[in-house]
Parts: structure tokens; C-alpha cells; sequence
């Protein structure tokens, strides 16, 4: 709110300036003027804000001579009739705000605009935002009171201590409710209702320390009192009616509060364990952000109001009595300066800036305020994408790569070295036969062991550890059949019936409940009793299973199917197999087996989800997937943990603030918003966040529900696939996110054509490059469909035509497979394989860099001719030299000001200026600007600074 030098006008006369100076501060409020027939002349006033000092450049480091003006309002008042009048602005004096406006005529408010309900709410809330608002009055700057920031703040800390023993006092004294987790923090109706009530207990304590703070006596000398304070007898606004004691009474309370209340909360605390401390203190910042965010707005939109309804009358401003005898002989003495007469005679007469320097500043300031909005953007985008990587980061491990390798040794991958060659590997499974060993020999034995490494028998607790006693099984192990359904013989070579089987599909599967053996029912009723695999001949569906259909090599297949559980011992583990396959419970219709079961690796915090899958196709054979999938469920554990949470609030808070400036710009632009890319770009970038948003909450949740499950029997098997994969999901959601927030970046340097060259060059050679990449997709397709229909039947390179892509794809780059190739095929390999090279990386590779080098050369040469823009480099300088100049205190204002106020003093007893026919009718105060106080004399024309050390002279200006 401040300007080096400001120009101030009433309508009496047009061409007349009041020039108003303050070279001390930025912020400046109250002057003295000398003014004539003040009820005829100001109908309106007109503020300018000139600087004849001023540059663009400068202007992008506030100074105090080139600072943006926001004016609220200006009030005038006459000394010796006490008559005022209000102009309202609410407006910016700046080149970089609104319309680039650096004057304003104001017209005077009427009495009866000042009794309406919008202006007396909007002047009430805001003066009760900075003055009645515990918490924002101590950083924003309140209105003039007797109530000071460092008492402002001694109350907070005041009510945050009782609010500590109050919620200490209560918690815990209720009933347990039920609780609702947000990941560390668990929020409970007795929580908010204890955190409410607790606040509410402290009101009349801070009412009495707020009534004693501001309505006490302050104790100054005179030489710690201003200028206005010296001048004042007495504030209508603001009457000191205690005595100054008061205060130590006040200061008494605080200090009993704090220390009383610290002493409690510390005994209240020996009594807690851990939960009940972090329950209590979740209910202490809850008391905190009510009080912030609820309390105290509410007060000040009630009261504002009740008074705008109940107040018809216009709101007074406070009415301040001024001393008149000082102000006279404070004139009287100040006049004979020799040197305001001198400066008033030599000084350079100050006049509206041409309206050409005015555009040129306009450009100037926006590409410096550009630059500076670039800068501010990309750091605080640095701090967002950071924050992103690690919330990302924290959902993958580098030691998940040792677990699976450790687990894929054990029972995947044969090792001949390690392991002796009668254990079976899943990768050696060839055949139903195969299938059982595995599970006999190397499965069961791993998950369900009887001793350790030693040959010590295990107690019944380690054995719900596996064989290397690092990971704890949740639950027993269970097998899921899916099988096809009987269909007649497509040909018939013989008499004779023939069964066949059609091929797996989700919609044709076998969903029929068999009895022991897949024999048809009803089943005998002592089966289920008498046979532990009476289960397994059941079909259940994937929705009471919590299953998700699940892709292999050859084919998708359901989530539910044929199950059967193992026990949680080696014993019910071992008959349950041999009972299967006793009754053969894989036959020619079994099209996938599932073996699954669930780890979670104390040390580390980890679950982890296997999922063996043997596909038996109609073809014969037997194709094999597994499948080892990490997790972390509890995300917020430890220190590390709550670093996290804070960083993913801090992410929803952000997109928040994102997705509110884009709804407000596509309100204000419409359909113009989806022209531009990157627009379409950040929209997307929205979408996404709230599907990952979306997916997250349901996370928790199914962790919250897949638990409860395990805890209510811990025998049963819980099925995780199915959180697995939504948080696999989730990270390919957070994954995608992660690289479009990267690209986004360009955005934020899109001011440099060097950072958006890739885009300008692809634009310029996009009609080329159209035909290039559609010649070279027909000739690479051609390629991909040959070596498919030719080689597809001999080599898995080219098993199908997505293979045969990857394989393409994987030559051009240099990575080829080509000796399976040539011993296939040798002639028509060899032959394929080099029309491959001379076509597509020869010819039409070299014809693609050709076109864009053509396009690289085109945009240097217009770069060239561009001029370079003001950008981050250049305001990176000017701040050091800002700071450099600063902390070296070479600041060439500074110096011209020490020495100015040492001319005062060497010449102030020289010239002595007679003021006897100075008369107290020619004084005039405008309340605008604090911390300064300007005498004007009148009939001399002159104005002169009152008791300011630093400030020194001000013309008076006719223009």
C-alpha cells in the first residue's frame, strides 16, 4: 500500500496537485495538508501514482519506489469542525493489476450508501477479519489498536494450553464409538464432541484476557511515543478504560495458564500408553483447526451480521481529538528550516507520465511479471512433483526384488547348484503328474514346516512361518479349478460316442456343484462329514469369493471356480492332496488350476500375494504363469509413515487449489478452454488425480474389510488377490500421473523457445512427417503380418501378431533375435531378415531424420531472428544483485537519504522563517497513510515534515 510519490487532488481545483511523499516506509497512512473550504471543494478526489524514478525493470522487486498501490479507502477529516468524508476505492494503482491504471478519480460516499446491508457487513467483516480473529490478526496487519501482536500471540498460546488440559480432562471419560481411519489418524464422534466442548470451556477465560489487553492503559515514555500519538488527546474508537495494572494481570493470567496447564497435561500423560496419547493430541489439533476454521469465522460473520441488521446507522469511523496547540507550535517551530525553503525552490515540478511511457512500462512490467510467475510456478512445481516421487516411491521397495528372488528360488526356478534334483520347480511342472509332486514335494513342505535348518522340531508358533521362518502365512493355501462345459464332437470318425470338451470361456464354463469324484448329486449325506474334500466339488462364484478374472497364456478366465482349502498344518495339508488326487480332481475338463496363498513379511511391513497358474488346453499340454505380487496395506507406520501422510495431504490440498483455479478458468472462458493443448493436458491430469483418488479410498477400505476377515478366523482362507491387483492398478494409475506431471513441466518453460523447440519443430514438418509415418506403418505392418504367418508356428517370437510386433520393434532399436531364425527358416529367414534392414531401417529410417532435420534447420533460423525474452536467468541476476546490494549496503536511496537528513541538521539554524499569521484554519488532516505526519503551510505554500528523522521534504505542486 505504498508508492514513492502519489499526487492527491480535489475537485475545487482541477489543476492542482497535493504531492504526498514518504521516503522512509512502503506503508504509510497518516499526513497533515493544508486545504480551504473543505465542504465545496471535495466532491471527489483524484489519487495519481507517479514516480519519476521508476522502471519496468525495477519494478519487478518491489522497493517501496515502485511497489503496486492497492487503495481501500481515504478519509478526510477537518481538525477544527471534525467534519469527514469517506472515498472508497478498493481498487489497484499499478501497472500489473486490473486495467493497468496508475490514477483514480474517487467520488465522496453518500450517507445513505454507508447505511446499506452489503456495505456494512463488507466493512465489518473486514475490520473484524484483522482485529477480532485471534489467530490472522497476528500475521496480517490489524487496524490501529491497543491490542498488540506479541498479546495477540500470547493469548493463542494461552488457548492452545487450556484446550490441552481441557481435552486432557475429559478424554477418555465416554463410552467407546466407533472410529473411522484415515491413515494414521483414527477420528471417532466422542473425539469431535470432546474437541468441541473443550474449546468451548476456554472462551471465558480468553474473554477475560482479550478485555484486559485491549481495554488496559499503555505505559510510555515520551520519547517511545509517535508523532500522532503526541498530537492525539483522545481516540473515540479505542478509550483506555482500565487502569495500566490491568495488563499485569492479564500477563499473570497467561503465564498461570500456560504453566498450570503444561504441568497437568505432563501427569495427565504418565497415566496414557501410546494409542490413548495420539488420540488425545488428534483431538487437541481438532480443538485447534475448530477454533481457526470454525469459531472464530463464525464470530465474525454473526457479528457482522447482527450488526449490519441490527445497526441501520453508518458505520463511524473512530473520532480522534487532536491537540491544536501543538499542531500550531509544532508548525510554528518547524517552519524556519532553511532547507525546505531551498528544496521547495529547486525541486523538479512532478506531472502525469506520457501515456507512451506508460504502454512501454506496461510491456516491460508484464514481461518481468511473466518471468517472475514462471519462476515462482516452477519452484513451487519442483516441490510438488518431489513430493509426488515420494508418496509414488513409498509404494515400492528396491528390497521387493531380494523377497521375490528369495520366494522364485524356493519354488519356481530350478537351481542346481542350491537345490538337489529330486525337489520339483514349478517351471518343470510338464503334466498333471508334475502338478501333484510340486505341490507334495516342494509346496506343502515350504509353507507348512515341521522343523528348522537344524532338525529342530518347531514349536506351534514358528510354524506359521514358512520353511525360511522370515514370512508369516496368512491363512492355509487353496486350490481354484475352472472347467469347460461337455459339448457334442464337431466330426465324428467312429461309431462310437465320443466325449469332447470345448474350449475355456467366461460365459461357457462349467458352474454345476458335483459330488465326490464329479459324480452328480445328491450327494450322500455323510460325505461332507466323513471326506475333507467334500468342499472341492462345489463351484462358487467370484463374487462370494472376492475373485477377479485373471489372464494367462491362453486364454481369461474367471474369478470363481471349484476350491479347495488346505488346513493350517502339514498333516490336513498332506490328506487333502492325496484324497485329491485319489478322486481325480483334475480331468479332461480342468482348463487352469490356481494355487494361491497369501504372505506378509513382519520385518518389512510386506504382503505378498502368489498365484501359481497351470492352464490345461484343450490342445494338451500344460502352460504355466506364476505370478508374485507385492503390496504394503499399512501404509502409515513409523516416522517414515507419517512423512507420507503429510505428503499425500499435501498432494490432495494442492490438486484441490489446481482443480478450483481450472473450474474458475473454464467458467470464465467456456469452450475456448479445450483449444488450447495444454489445457486438454491438465484437464486429463485432473481426471486422473480423482480416479487415483478414487482408487486410493478404496484401498483402505478393502484393506479395512480383507482384515477384519483374517481376524475373525484366522483358519480360513481370506482371499488378497483382489487388493493385489487394485493397488497394481493404482500404482499404474500414480505411474501415469507421475509422467504427465513431468511433461507438464515444458508448460512451465514454455516461455523458452529453446524448452519448446521438440513442438515447434514437429509442427513445422507435421504434414511431412503425416506421409513418412504412414508409408512407414504399411511397410512395417507388412513386415510383422509375413513374419507372423510364416514363422508364427515355429518360433514364440512370432507366435501372435502382438509378438510379432514386439519382436519388430525390438530390431529396429538393435535388440535382435535372429539365430532361431535362421536355423528355422534359412533361406526365406535370410532373405526376410534383409529386405527388413534395406526397407525400414535404411530407407524409411533415414527419410524420417531427414524430415526432421529439415524442420530443426528452419526453426534456428527463426530463432535467431526472435529476440530474447526476459526470462528466469535474468531475474535470478537481478535478486542477487538485490540481495548483494543489500547486505553490502550499497542501496544509492539509502546513501541519498543520510545525506539529506544531514543537510537538515547543518543548515536548520541558518534561516529562520517568521509563521505569526500562521493560522490553525489552514491545517488539514487526511487519515491515509500510517507512521508519518506532514505539516503544510498554506499561505507560504510549503509543507513541512513533523518530528520525521528520515523523511525530509515534500513540494507542494501546481501543475
Amino acid at each position: 500500500m505504498g508508492s514513492a510519490v502519489n499526487d492527491f487532488a480535489g475537485e475545487f481545483d482541477k489543476q492542482r496537485f497535493q504531492t504526498v511523499d514518504d521516503a522512509c516506509k512502503v506503508s504509510f497512512k497518516n499526513f497533515y495538508m493544508a486545504k480551504v473550504d473543505l465542504k465545496a471543494a471535495y466532491r471527489s478526489v483524484r489519487i495519481s501514482k507517479q514516480s519519476q524514478k521508476v522502471t519496468g525493470i525495477k519494478w519487478a522487486f518491489p522497493d517501496g519506489g515502485a511497489a503496486s498501490w492497492y487503495l481501500n479507502k481515504v478519509l478526510l477529516e477537518d481538525v477544527q469542525t471534525g467534519e469527514r468524508y469517506l472515498f472508497l476505492c478498493n481498487e489497484w494503482l499499478s501497472l500489473d493489476h486490473d486495467d493497468g491504471k496508475i490514477q483514480s478519480i474517487i467520488p465522496v460516499v453518500d450517507t445513505k450508501e454507508t447505511k446499506q446491508f452489503s456495505f456494512l457487513f463488507n466493512e465489518q467483516t473486514r475490520e473484524n477479519t484483522t482485529e477480532s480473529h485471534l489467530w490472522l490478526s497476528v500475521g496480517l496487519r490489524p487496524e490501529p489498536s491497543n491490542f498488540s501482536r506479541l498479546q495477540r500471540l500470547a493469548c493463542c498460546l494461552t488457548l492452545l494450553f487450556l484446550t490441552m488440559i481441557s481435552n486432557a480432562m475429559f478424554y477418555g471419560q465416554g463410552t467407546e464409538s466407533s472410529q473411522v481411519s484415515l491413515g494414521p489418524l483414527n477420528f471417532s464422534l466422542a473425539g469431535i464432541y470432546i474437541s468441541f466442548i473443550s474449546l468451548l470451556l476456554t472462551i471465558p477465560v480468553m474473554l477475560m484476557i482479550t478485555y484486559l489487553f485491549r481495554k488496559s492503559f499503555h505505559l510510555r515514555k515520551d520519547t517511545a511515543m509517535s508523532d500522532m500519538e503526541r498530537l492525539t488527546i483522545s481516540n473515540g474508537g479505542d478509550e483506555h478504560t482500565l487502569p495500566w495494572g490491568c495488563q499485569i494481570i492479564a500477563w499473570a493470567l497467561v503465564v498461570s495458564a500456560v504453566v498450570l496447564s503444561g504441568f497437568f497435561v505432563i501427569l495427565y500423560s504418565m497415566e496414557w500408553g501410546k494409542t490413548k496419547s495420539e488420540e488425545w493430541l488428534l483431538c487437541f489439533f481438532l480443538s485447534f483447526f475448530e477454533s481457526m476454521f470454525v469459531m472464530d469465522p463464525l464470530k465474525i460473520i454473526v457479528i457482522a451480521t447482527a450488526f449490519a441488521y441490527i445497526s441501520r446507522r453508518a458505520k463511524q469511523e473512530k473520532n480522534v481529538v487532536y491537540n491544536k496547540e501543538l499542531l500550531l507550535e509544532g508548525i510554528k517551530k518547524k517552519a524556519t528550516s532553511p532547507v525546505s525553503y531551498f528544496i521547495d525552490t529547486f525541486r523538479k515540478e512532478s506531472s502525469p507520465l506520457n501515456p507512451e511511457i506508460v504502454s512501454k512500462l506496461k510491456v516491460q512490467r508484464k514481461e518481468v511479471l511473466k518471468a517472475e510467475h514462471i519462476f515462482t510456478e516452477l519452484i513451487l512445481y519442483a516441490v510438488f512433483l518431489t513430493v509426488l516421487y515420494l508418496i509414488s516411491f513409498s509404494n515400492r521397495d528396491v528390497q521387493w526384488y531380494y523377497s521375490k528372488q528369495h520366494i522364485e528360488q524356493q519354488l519356481v526356478v530350478s537351481n542346481k547348484q542350491i537345490i538337489s534334483m529330486d525337489t520339483m520347480r514349478f517351471e518343470n511342472v510338464k503334466s498333471t503328474a508334475d502338478f501333484y509332486t510340486w505341490l507334495s514335494d516342494t509346496l506343502v513342505p515350504f509353507v507348512f514346516p515341521k522343523q528348522s535348518y537344524y532338525a529342530e522340531n518347531l514349536t506351534a508358533y514358528y510354524r506359521q512361518y514358512l520353511q525360511d521362518q522370515v514370512n508369516f502365512r496368512l491363512g492355509p493355501i487353496r486350490l481354484r479349478q475352472v472347467r469347460a462345459v461337455e459339448i457334442n464332437c464337431p466330426v465324428q470318425f467312429w461309431d462310437d460316442d465320443i466325449t469332447c470338451y470345448d474350449k475355456y470361456s467366461l460365459v461357457r464354463e462349467d458352474d454345476t456343484s458335483y459330488c465326490v469324484g464329479w459324480e452328480s448329486g445328491p450327494c450322500v449325506r455323510e460325505e461332507a462329514v466323513y471326506n475333507i474334500t467334500s468342499a472341492a466339488w462345489k463351484f462358487a462364484s467370484a463374487v462370494d469369493i472376492w475373485g477377479l478374472p485373471t489372464t494367462g497364456l491362453h486364454s481369461t478366465y474367471s474369478g470363481g471356480g471349484y476350491l479347495a482349502d488346505f488346513g493350517v498344518n502339514f498333516e490336513i495339508s498332506r490328506q487333502m492332496l492325496n484324497d485329491l488326487n485319489k478322486y481325480v480332481w483334475i480331468d479332461r475338463k480342468t482348463r487352469a488350476v490356481f494355487t494361491e496363498f497369501t504372505l506378509y513379511n513382519v520385518n518389512e511391513n510386506l504382503f505378498v500375494y502368489l498365484s501359481f497358474l497351470c492352464e490345461f488346453p484343450e490342445v494338451g499340454g500344460v502352460l504355466l504363469t506364476p505370478s508374485i505380487q507385492f503390496f504394503r496395506p499399512y501404509q502409515h507406520v513409523g516416522s517414515y509413515g507419517l512423512f507420507v501422510f503429510i505428503c499425500e495431504i499435501f498432494i490432495l490440498l494442492s490438486f484441490i487449489l489446481f482443480m478450483v483455479r481450472m473450474i474458475i478458468t473454464i467458467c470464465k472462458e467456456g469452450v475456448r478452454f479445450l483449444k488450447e493443448m495444454w489445457n486438454v493436458f491438465d484437464l486429463f491430469i485432473v481426471i486422473l488425480f480423482f480416479i487415483g483418488f478414487i482408487m486410493y479410498v478404496g484401498r483402505c477400505v478393502m484393506i479395512n474389510k480383507n482384515m477384519d476377515a483374517f481376524h475373525k478366523n484366522i483358519y480360513k482362507f481370506v482371499n488378497f488377490g483382489h487388493l493385489a491387483t487394485w493397488d497394481e492398478m493404482l500404482n499404474v494409475v500414480i505411474a501415469i500421473l507421475i509422467f504427465l506431471t513431468t511433461i507438464r513441466l515444458m508448460r512451465v518453460l514454455n516461455y523458452s523457445t529453446r524448452v519448446t523447440q521438440l513442438a515447434t519443430v514437429l509442427s513445422h514438418v507435421a504434414k511431412d512427417l503425416f506421409g513418412c509415418f504412414t508409408l512407414f506403418f504399411i511397410v512395417y505392418m507388412a513386415f510383422v503380418g509375413f513374419g507372423h504367418l510364416i514363422f508364427g508356428r515355429h518360433l514364440v517370437t512370432y507366435k501372435t501378431l502382438l509378438v510379432s510386433v514386439t519382436t519388430i520393434t525390438n530390431a529396429i532399436i538393435g535388440k535382435n533375435s535372429i539365430d532361431d531364425l535362421f536355423v528355422t527358416a534359412p533361406v526365406l529367414g535370410h532373405i526376410y531378415y534383409f529386405l527388413f534392414v534395406l526397407f525400414v531401417i535404411w530407407i524409411l529410417m533415414t527419410m524420417l531424420c531427414a524430415t526432421l532435420n529439415m524442420g530443426i534447420r528452419e526453426v534456428r533460423k527463426k530463432s535467431v531472428a526472435l529476440p530474447t525474452p526476459y526470462g528466469i536467468l535474468n531475474l535470478t541476476s537481478n535478486l542477487c544483485n538485490q540481495v548483494i546490494a543489500s547486505v553490502l549496503m550499497l542501496n544509492p536511496k539509502h546513501h541519498s537519504n543520510v545525506k539529506e537528513n544531514q543537510s537538515v541538521g547543518n543548515f536548520s539554524e541558518v534561516i529562520n522563517y517568521q509563521t505569526k499569521d500562521l493560522d490553525l484554519k489552514d491545517l488539514f488532516i487526511d487519515e491515509f497513510h500510517p507512521s508519518q505526519n506532514f505539516l503544510y503551510d498554506k499561505p507560504k505554500k510549503k509543507k513541512i515534515i513533523l518530528n520525521a528523522p528520515q523523511c525530509h521534504y515534500i513540494q507542494k505542486k501546481e501543475i
